[in-house]
């Protein structure tokens, strides 16, 4: 039996994002316990993440417009994009996940000024990851081959 290719389920986004958050957690709040000097978060962090979403979202555009016949591509290219837009949303989960756990490990590090500040960057960050993560899973369906799509009418018809 053929296997068919798919997008990345949820539930993976999810586990990858949850591992990578409790972990950067864990081991920020060891350092900040220890006496380390806490990290410092960019204000502008949350930029890198959207525009590489938003990069990814419209290579991925392109793809759907070539899907429906109104692009020329070549193949080879367009699903190139598609395994862009995997690597994408699953490294958007990974980082949503670690901001996350970074921020909350920041947050309960102390009641300094500076670590509520770079608490507030890293939710930011996490907030820009995760529409780079959306952005990727929305290019991902779009780069998508459905199941009937370059089958004859006839074929369709026989296998319902």
């Amino acid at each position: 039996m053929e296997k068919k290719l798919s997008p990345t389920p949820i539930l993976t986004l999810v586990a990858l994002g949850t591992v990578a958050g409790v972990t950067l957690f864990v081991l920020v709040s060891l350092l900040l316990r220890s006496g380390a000097s806490p990290i410092g978060i960019h204000s502008l962090l949350f930029l890198a993440p959207i525009l590489i979403g938003v990069a990814v979202a419209w290579q991925a555009w392109l793809v759907r417009e070539y899907k429906l016949g109104r692009r020329p591509m070549d193949p080879i290219h367009a699903a190139r994009i598609w395994v862009l837009t995997q690597a994408t949303s699953r490294a958007g989960a990974l980082m949503t996940g670690g901001a996350l756990g970074i921020a909350i490990a920041y947050w309960y590090g102390g009641p300094t000024s500076f670590l509520t500040e770079q608490a507030i960057n890293a939710a930011i960050a996490a907030v820009g990851s995760l529409a780079m993560t959306v952005l990727a899973v929305i290019g991902e369906r779009w780069c998508m081959v459905d199941d009937d799509e370059g089958q004859p009418e006839s074929t369709q018809a026989a296998g319902a």
